[in-house]
């Protein structure tokens, strides 16, 4: 049997996150962000990275996989350590 495997980002990955990755999204965007983060909320968290524009891809996608991995500490650790 051959099943389809995703694709998806390394789990290595999830500790490049940089305040500068952000930076691409308007400043609200971001404290908006970090709020739904502190909140635990994956839903709204979910919500604003569709927001990212789609030349954003890969942000979105980073932002995805912490989501997924259950890894809002690393999006409220890069904001807060500005």
């Amino acid at each position: 049997y051959l099943y389809k495997t995703e694709q998806s980002i390394p789990p290595i990955l999830l500790l490049f996150l940089t305040k500068q990755d952000l930076n691409v999204m308007p400043k609200e965007w971001i404290q908006q962000l970090y709020q739904a983060a502190l909140a635990m909320d994956d839903q709204l968290v979910t919500d604003l990275i569709q927001d990212i524009p789609e030349a954003q891809t890969a942000l979105s996608n980073l932002l995805m996989n912490l989501v997924d991995n259950f890894r809002l500490d690393i999006i409220i650790d890069c904001i807060d350590h500005d």
